[in-house]
C-alpha cells in the first residue's frame, strides 16, 4: 500500500497500556527490544520510527501520541493480536502521522451499547484516530462498537482491511475532511458498514442531555456545524455488505466520491422511528440500502458502483441535493434507486435491472421533507422492474409540513408544482414496458429516440424522449 510520508509535530505525552502477555519479536527500527508490551517499544520509540511485530498476542489498550508506523508481520500465518479488553478503544491515535499496518486488532471485553441517537456517535472502537494524515491498512478489525473511527482529522486514509461483526459500525469518519476509504471488505457489522457525517453537541447540549446520553463517549464541539461539515472524501473500491441497514451511508456531507463500490445485501428491518438522528430513511418502509447520500449531503459523485440484493433500496438518495448518480448498476432490490425529498439531483446512464418494486421511484417520503422537484433523469435504462419508475412530482406540491428549514435543498414556492425532468434536450431514458412498437413506442426516423412521450405513473412528469429497447 502506498505510504505518506512528511514532517510532523511530535506529541509529547504518556503512553497508556494495560500490559497483557506478548508471545513475540518487537523491534524498533529493525533492532530487537526485548520489550514484552507494544506500550513499552512505543514509548521508546522516537518519532518517525518504525515499530515492528512479528506475531503474538498483546492485551493491551494503546494510545500513540507520537508519529511512528505500527507494523504487523505474521507468524505461522497469523497476523500479531492486538486486543483491547474492556477499554473504549483498542487503538487510540492522538499524534499526526501515525500508520498502523498489519495486525488483527478487537477489543474483547468492550461494552454493547443499545440502540440509540447518542450512541450511533459514541467514540468508542477498535481504532480511534484524532491525528491527521493517519494511515490504516491491511488490518483485521472485529468485536468494537466500530471496527474503525476516525473523528475531526483534515487527513487520513483506511485502505485493504477486513472490518466485520463490529456492533454498530464498520467503519466511520466524522466531522473530517480529505479522507480515502478504499478496498476494504466491509461485512456483518450491526448497522451501518461505511458512515460519513457531520454533527455538533455543543457542551451546553451534552450537559442538558446527559440523562438521555448516559456515559456514551462524545466530544463536545464548539464549533459550528458549517465549520466541521465532512468534505472531500473518496470512497472507493469496497466490498460492503450483510450489513443491518447501510451498506455505505453519507449524512451532512459534500463533495463525497463513491466510486466503484460493491453493496449487495444489505438492511432487513426498518429503523427505530424515536431516532431521527440516525434514521437516514424519510419513507417509513425503508429497510435498508446500499448506499445513501441523505440529509442534506450535496455537491457528492456516485459513479460505477454495483447495488445488488438489497433488503428495500439498491442506491438512495434522501434529503440530499445538487448530487450526480451516474453509470451505476441497480439490480435485485425492491427499489433500484430512490429519491425521497431530494432536489436538484441528475440520474445520468444507470442500468436498473430486475427490481422487485420500482426501478426509480421518486417521492416526498416524510411530510417534513420537501417535494422531490429539480431532479434530471436521462439516459438510464429500466427493464425487468415491476414498475419501472414512479414519481410524484408536479402533483405532491405542498410545502413542508413542520417546523424550521426542511432538509433536501432550498425550494422556491413556484417550483414546488414543476415535475422532474425525465429527459434533457436530445434524449430520455428506455423503459421496458414502452420502448417496442407493439407498446406504443414509435421512432419513424429509427435513431433510438421515440416521437412519442412517456407519461411517469404518480405524477405529472413525463418522458418526452423515451429511448428504444437496445438491438
Amino acid at each position: 500500500m502506498k505510504r505518506r510520508t512528511g514532517t510532523f509535530v511530535v506529541a509529547v505525552g504518556a503512553m497508556l497500556a494495560v500490559a497483557g502477555p506478548a508471545g513475540a519479536d518487537i523491534r524498533i527500527d529493525g533492532v530487537a527490544t526485548g520489550h514484552t508490551t507494544l506500550a513499552a517499544a512505543l514509548a521508546a520509540a522516537p518519532a518517525g520510527a518504525t515499530v515492528e511485530v512479528i506475531g503474538g498476542t498483546y492485551r493491551e489498550a494503546l494510545t500513540i501520541i507520537r508519529p511512528v508506523t505500527l507494523l504487523g508481520k505474521p507468524a505461522d500465518g497469523a497476523k500479531p493480536l492486538i486486543d483491547g479488553g474492556n477499554a473504549p478503544a483498542a487503538i487510540s491515535i492522538e499524534a499526526e502521522g501515525v500508520v498502523v499496518d498489519g495486525f488483527a486488532i478487537t477489543a474483547s471485553g468492550s461494552r454493547a451499547l443499545p440502540f440509540g441517537v447518542f450512541s450511533s456517535y459514541s467514540e468508542e472502537a477498535c481504532v480511534l484516530v484524532r491525528g491527521a494524515g493517519a494511515v490504516i491498512g491491511n488490518n483485521t478489525v472485529s468485536g468494537c462498537h466500530y471496527g474503525i473511527y476516525m473523528r475531526a482529522v483534515e487527513s487520513g486514509a483506511i485502505e485493504l482491511n477486513r472490518i466485520e461483526k463490529n456492533r454498530f459500525g464498520g467503519i466511520f469518519v466524522l466531522n473530517s475532511r480529505n479522507v480515502g476509504i478504499r478496498e476494504n471488505a466491509v461485512a456483518g457489522n450491526g448497522y451501518n458498514g461505511i458512515g460519513v457525517g457531520s454533527v455538533v453537541f455543543p457542551p451546553a447540549m451534552l450537559k442538558a442531555l446527559k440523562p438521555l446520553a448516559g456515559d456514551v463517549r462524545i466530544t463536545a464541539e464548539a464549533r459550528d456545524l458549517a465549520a466541521v461539515m465532512s468534505a472531500d472524501i473518496e470512497i472507493a473500491g469496497n466490498e460492503v455488505s450483510g450489513h443491518g441497514h447501510g451498506g455505505i451511508v453519507v449524512a451532512g456531507a459534500a463533495r463525497v466520491a463513491v466510486l466503484s463500490n460493491t453493496a449487495h445485501g444489505n438492511g432487513g428491518a426498518p429503523v427505530p422511528r424515536t431516532n431521527p438522528p440516525v434514521t437516514l430513511g424519510s419513507a417509513s418502509d425503508i429497510r435498508g440500502y446500499g448506499i445513501g447520500l441523505v440529509c442534506d449531503t450535496r455537491d457528492s459523485r456516485v459513479a460505477d458502483n454495483v447495488a445488488r440484493d438489497n433488503d428495500d433500496v439498491g442506491i438512495l438518495v434522501d434529503t440530499a441535493y445538487a448530487n450526480v448518480v451516474s453509470a451505476n448498476e441497480a439490480t435485485g432490490n425492491a427499489v433500484g434507486i430512490g429519491l425521497f425529498g431530494a432536489t436538484g439531483n441528475e440520474l445520468r446512464a444507470n442500468t436498473v435491472h430486475d427490481n422487485h418494486d420500482f426501478g426509480i421511484r421518486i417521492e416526498r417520503g416524510a411530510a417534513v421533507n420537501q417535494p422531490p422537484v429539480g431532479n434530471l433523469m436521462v439516459g438510464n435504462d429500466l427493464a425487468g422492474n415491476d414498475v419501472d419508475a414512479y414519481d410524484t412530482s408536479g402533483k405532491d406540491v405542498a410545502p413542508p409540513a413542520g417546523k424550521g428549514v426542511a432538509k433536501g435543498g432550498p425550494v422556491a414556492a413556484a417550483d414546488r408544482a414543476a415535475p422532474n425532468r425525465w429527459n434533457d434536450e436530445t434524449a430520455g431514458n428506455r423503459h421496458s414496458g414502452f420502448d417496442e412498437t407493439a407498446e406504443g413506442f414509435v421512432d419513424a426516423d429509427g435513431d433510438g429516440i421515440g416521437e412519442l412521450p412517456h407519461p411517469i405513473p404518480g405524477g405529472a412528469a413525463i418522458d418526452r424522449l423515451p429511448l428504444a429497447a437496445a438491438r
